[in-house]
């Protein structure tokens, strides 16, 4: 029918080396068409006032991102 009422936030937290990322390469291997891996300040930085960012723009019709922090 293509009624998207389903919405979920997961956040992997803890130390490395445990699969976080390679469980998150895994579920966006198999929904490649409609998952993107956003850099980690697309959603930290701001445009002030600049209009939109092409890193938030690329985010349209995609129904699944992924990102990690870095630091």
């Amino acid at each position: 029918t293509g009624e998207m009422v389903e919405q979920c936030l997961a956040i992997l937290w803890g130390d490395g080396l445990n699969g976080k990322s390679t469980l998150l390469e895994a579920i966006r291997n198999v929904n490649r068409q409609y998952a993107l891996e956003a850099a980690g300040d697309t959603f930290t930085t701001s445009t002030k006032g600049r209009g939109t960012d092409n890193k938030m723009a690329a985010l349209r019709g995609v129904r699944m991102v992924t990102t990690s922090e870095t630091g």
